[in-house]
């Protein structure tokens, strides 16, 4: 967990968001928590669909870690509800 620091950064590419995890509570997180296939990984990312996006994001905040989207597009347009 984190008090100011980022924990997660999320880039929306179309209707794929890339999770980064940049800490250690995040990585523990995301093991602990999600499933994910070898072809999910994007280099130190992972690729999910934006209709699962919103529960990630929401169940990363409930164990305490930051989330934030990293990239100009407006989460808002694309009609997910993120922060």
């Amino acid at each position: 967990m984190s008090n100011d620091a980022t924990d997660v950064t999320v880039y929306i590419e179309g209707n794929l968001m890339v999770f980064t995890c940049l800490t250690p509570a995040a990585k523990d997180w995301t093991r602990d928590n999600v499933s994910l296939e070898p072809w999910q990984w994007l280099g130190n990312g992972y690729a999910v669909d934006q209709h699962y996006a919103n529960d990630l994001a929401d169940g990363m905040r409930e164990g305490g870690l930051t989330v934030v989207v990293t990239n100009d597009l407006s989460a808002r347009e694309l009609g997910i509800s993120w922060p």
